[in-house]
């Protein structure tokens, strides 16, 4: 007589790791637009990759977006290609604002509040740049909510550190060129001291409208020549160089230069102070 198989043991089937884009990616207002600026790494807890994670989107000349996010790549794929299959390319910011919104909303309650209940569930951040009626925006997202950005956001796992170096540096955020000067230095350090952000960087930068005169005498709004570019990577691998070999010596040597002058001021106190209690 044949007998049947013994049962299997039973088998605790796991999923292959997702791809998470532990990330940085920020948005700096300037006085001539918005600067978008991220890394690059990509992991699935075993292997790391380089991973472009600024998607523009161009479609007339009145309306250009950036996007770009942090959190699980698989689902930020999927909202990316979600949002720009039936975005209203002639929409105002506002008509934008409330779109964005609600692709938000609707995506988290089609794929990820389905999901809240697992030990480790999906989870993402959107930030969008945007130029429309003749100006640019950031929209940013936390959880299922959107919001306008003013004037500074970032998202990703070094958020909290890119936010402190963002205040610190607010006041030489100026014109797009210094600013994605800086968008790289925030970068760049972010990577150097954050576990899970690094690889190389990416930065785009959409353009206000400029004001010109017109032959009757009237201003008005033109739009720029292009809505949105990008810094070359050799630009920025330049810059980043420069971190290391320039900048990094200076602030050493400026710190020793207020090191020694904060000493020579306390012994000069200390000098009249002793020669006041000398005289007394």
């Amino acid at each position: 007589m044949i007998r049947p198989f013994p049962n299997p043991p039973f088998l605790n089937l796991r999923r292959l790791p997702r791809r998470e884009r532990m990330t940085i990616c920020i948005a700096l207002r300037a006085s001539d637009g918005v600067v978008i600026a991220a890394d690059a790494q990509e992991s699935d807890r075993y292997y790391k990759r380089s991973q472009q994670k600024i998607l523009p989107f161009i479609s007339n000349p009145t309306m250009a977006c950036a996007f770009t996010g942090a959190g699980d790549a698989g689902y930020l794929d999927a909202f990316f290609d979600y949002a720009l299959k039936s975005i209203p390319v002639n929409a105002n910011h506002n008509e934008l604002e409330l779109f964005f919104a609600d692709k938000v909303k609707t995506f988290h309650e089609q794929h990820l509040f389905p999901l809240a209940l697992q030990v480790d569930p999906p989870s993402i951040d959107i930030l969008i740049g945007v130029y429309a009626s003749c100006h640019t925006y950031v929209f940013v997202s936390h959880g299922s909510t959107l919001r306008k950005a003013f004037p500074h956001s970032a998202v990703g796992a070094g958020a909290h550190f890119a936010s402190g170096l963002i205040y610190e540096l607010s006041d030489k955020i100026r014109d797009l060129r210094r600013t994605e000067l800086l968008a790289a230095y925030i970068i760049g350090m972010t990577k150097e001291s954050i576990e899970n952000c690094g690889k190389y960087t990416a930065i785009y930068s959409l353009h206000n409208s400029h004001a010109i005169t017109t032959s009757e005498g009237s201003s008005q709004l033109r739009a720029p020549s292009e809505l949105i570019t990008h810094v070359s990577p050799r630009t920025i691998h330049a810059w980043e160089e420069s971190f290391g070999t320039k900048w990094g010596p200076r602030q050493t040597e400026l710190i020793d230069e207020l090191i020694e002058e904060e000493l020579g001021d306390s012994l000069s106190l200390q000098l009249d102070s002793q020669t006041s209690a000398g005289r007394q």
